[in-house]
C-alpha cells in the first residue's frame, strides 16, 4: 500500500481506523486519545486513519472542522502528524490494501450495528482490538481471535496495541484465527445456508 511516497507492506508497525464517519459513537476520541503515549512508546509507527470528518449517527460536533477538529484542539503538541495519515473517504480496493498491512486495526463502537468494515478487517487478517461490547463480542473473543478493551479507555488501547506492535507471533496468530472465524461463520456457504434455512422456515406451514 502506498499512500504518497510512504510504501507500507506487511510487517510494518502500522495501525489503522477504519469508520464511516469520525465521530464518538465509533469510538474516534478514545482512538485518538490513544496516539500520543502510543507514538512516543513506539517511534516507528504508521497511523492510518480512514473516514469521512463529517456528521455521522450520533450529534454533529460544535467545533468548527468537527470531531477531528476537537482532537487536533486536543491533541495539540503532543501528535506526530508526520506519522498520522488520514486517508478520508478510500476505495474498496484502496481499504482492501490498508487492512493487508495493518498490524493493529481498531474497531471500537457504541453497542449498535456492527460495521461491515471489521468483517473485511478480519478476512484479510489484521489482529482487531476492539471495544468490549455488544456486537463487537459476538464476533470477537478476547486473546482468541483479537483483543477487547473497555470503551472509554484509552491507555487501554494504546497498550494493546503496543502488544500487538511488539510480538509478532501474537500477531500472526490472532489474525490468522480471525481469518478463520470469517471463512467458517461469514463465508459463502455458510451465508447461503444460512438464508437457506431462513427461508425454508417462513415457507413451512
Amino acid at each position: 500500500m502506498q499512500d504518497g511516497n510512504l510504501a507500507l507492506r506487511p510487517g510494518d508497525p502500522v495501525v489503522t481506523y477504519c469508520s464511516r464517519h469520525l465521530e464518538p459513537l465509533r469510538g474516534f476520541q478514545t482512538f485518538m486519545r490513544s496516539l500520543p503515549r502510543l507514538q512516543a512508546l513506539h517511534p516507528t509507527v504508521q497511523v492510518l486513519i480512514v473516514g469521512e470528518n463529517s456528521k455521522g449517527y450520533g450529534l454533529e460536533s460544535e467545533h468548527a472542522d468537527g470531531y477531528l477538529g476537537e482532537m487536533m484542539e486536543e491533541l495539540m503538541g503532543e501528535l506526530d502528524l508526520t506519522r498520522i495519515h488520514l486517508l478520508g473517504r478510500v476505495s474498496y480496493e484502496q481499504l482492501i490494501g490498508i487492512f493487508q498491512v495493518s498490524a493493529a486495526h481498531v474497531y471500537l463502537t457504541y453497542p449498535y450495528v456492527l460495521s461491515w468494515s471489521l468483517l473485511e478487517a478480519m478476512a484479510c487478517g489484521a489482529p482487531v482490538v476492539g471495544s468490549r461490547c455488544a456486537p463487537v463480542q459476538e464476533l470477537i473473543e478476547h486473546d482468541q481471535n483479537g483483543l477487547l478493551v473497555d470503551f472509554n479507555n484509552h491507555e487501554q488501547l494504546s497498550d494493546h496495541l503496543l502488544m500487538l506492535l511488539d510480538d509478532k507471533v501474537l500477531r500472526a496468530r490472532l489474525g490468522a484465527a480471525a481469518r478463520a472465524t470469517i471463512e467458517q461463520s461469514y463465508g459463502l456457504e455458510a451465508c447461503t445456508d444460512a438464508y437457506e434455512a431462513i427461508l425454508s422456515g417462513v415457507a413451512s406451514p
